[in-house]
């Protein structure tokens, strides 16, 4: 499966990666957040591995979303 990202996450993953991912992602839930920070660790391969903190509850969704829209292992 493919994503394709809106524009408005592409203007996201740009301002971060123009701040060098020094960033808080406060988009309303349901924005994509997790999409977006996907994207950005793979457009900046050197801040790889990293860590993901969130609530236990969102943990699979970020395993779930690496792995069908971006092709990534998640441990």
């Amino acid at each position: 499966m493919t994503f394709n990202p809106f524009k408005f996450q592409c203007q996201d993953v740009n301002r971060m990666i123009h701040l060098g991912g020094r960033v808080l992602l406060a988009n309303e839930q349901g924005t994509g957040k997790t999409a977006e920070s996907i994207m950005f660790l793979q457009q900046k391969s050197k801040a790889l591995p990293c860590v993901v903190v969130c609530p236990a509850t969102i943990k699979f969704v970020w395993e779930t979303q690496a792995a069908e829209h971006f092709g990534m292992r998640a441990e």
